[in-house]
């Protein structure tokens, strides 16, 4: 296993725990833009979101941290403005400690706010950013363009895991696969697998059929079983 995977640091990272519908409305959108290279790439048998976290439940959670910090300014101007009379006032009676905690509470709160937003911006800026799975190769499609990697296009296939215990108990699999081509290109695929799903997937022919892969055990599996018989 080659360990030093686990800290390369790539732009082009894509973690796939979460699979989506492959007729959803962003798949289509991806799938026309490919429009001509049906031939090369066949039909499609994996989609997922290219970013670490659901936009779903990531923008709610970050924009969160933004209204907390616009409350806490709020809090702030209403301490100096309304409840000492004005700055003038505020700080001619307040002790040098209560200034310093003031300042320290404003620090916080743009701090919320440009953290905040700063992740909300790029979960936005991400939304339609997918990894799709096709029998011909895979297809990241990102903010800045869509690279397509074919099989014969691939010049390695590397893979790295860890597993995860709870209690002494085997609770899946952490997977690492990066994905190089010929000319010079690469993606980082990481993601979690799960003991049901890689016992259901031993001696399965993942090259065959038309199921969907749902997680990033099942996508390597695909491309390594693929890249070898090409």
């Amino acid at each position: 296993m080659d360990t030093s995977l686990w800290g390369k640091q790539a732009e082009n990272k894509v973690r796939l725990n979460a699979p989506i519908a492959l007729t959803a409305d962003p798949v289509r959108a991806a799938l026309a833009q490919l429009a001509g290279a049906e031939k090369t790439l066949g039909s499609l048998r994996g989609a997922f979101r290219s970013t670490p976290f659901q936009p779903e439940a990531g923008i709610p959670l970050f924009g969160l941290l933004v209204a907390l910090g616009v409350l806490l300014l709020g809090f702030v101007g209403w301490l100096i403005l309304d409840a000492h009379g004005g700055p003038g006032q505020f700080f001619t009676k307040m002790q040098m400690g209560g200034v310093v905690g003031v300042l320290v509470l404003v620090g916080i709160a743009l701090g919320l706010i440009a953290f905040g937003g700063f992740r909300v911006r790029y979960l936005v800026r991400d939304l339609r950013q997918l990894f799709l799975v096709l029998e011909g190769g895979v297809v990241h499609v990102r903010h800045d363009g869509t690279r397509v990697f074919t099989w014969v296009e691939i010049a390695d296939l590397n893979h790295a895991w860890i597993p995860l215990e709870y209690g002494g108990m085997d609770i899946g699999t952490e997977h690492i696969y990066r994905v190089m081509s010929k000319d010079g290109r690469e993606v980082v695929l990481l993601g979690r697998s799960y003991p049901t799903s890689e016992d259901a997937d031993e001696g399965r022919n993942l090259t065959d059929g038309d199921e969907p892969l749902t997680d990033v055990y099942q996508v390597g599996q695909f491309l390594a079983r693929n890249i070898k018989e090409r």
